[in-house]
C-alpha cells in the first residue's frame, strides 16, 4: 500500500482501504512493520531477495523474518 495522507491531529499515516471505501492507519494493520523518515530519497533499489532477521520482534517475543521490498538511498546531509 502506499501512504496517501497523514492525520493533522494524531500525525497517523494513513492509507486506502479499498473494501472499506475510506483511509484506515496504517498501524491498524497485523502485517504493518514501520515508517522511517527520510529528508530526501534519491534513488529506490529491488530488495532483491534479501531478508531481514530478528531474534525477538515476533509475537510474543518469537523470531520474526520478512522480505526487503526495497533498499532506499537517501540524501546525505
Amino acid at each position: 500500500m502506499n501512504l496517501r495522507f497523514w492525520e493533522p491531529s494524531t500525525g497517523a499515516a494513513l492509507v486506502v482501504d479499498r473494501e472499506r471505501g475510506t483511509l484506515r492507519p496504517v498501524m491498524d494493520y497485523e502485517d504493518f512493520s514501520h515508517l522511517e523518515q527520510a529528508d530526501q530519497v534519491v534513488a529506490a533499489m529491488p530488495g532483491d531477495g534479501w531478508r531481514v532477521h530478528w531474534t525477538d520482534q515476533g509475537p510474543g517475543g518469537s523470531p520474526l523474518t520478512e522480505q526487503v521490498p526495497a533498499w532506499l538511498a537517501p540524501r546525505r546531509r
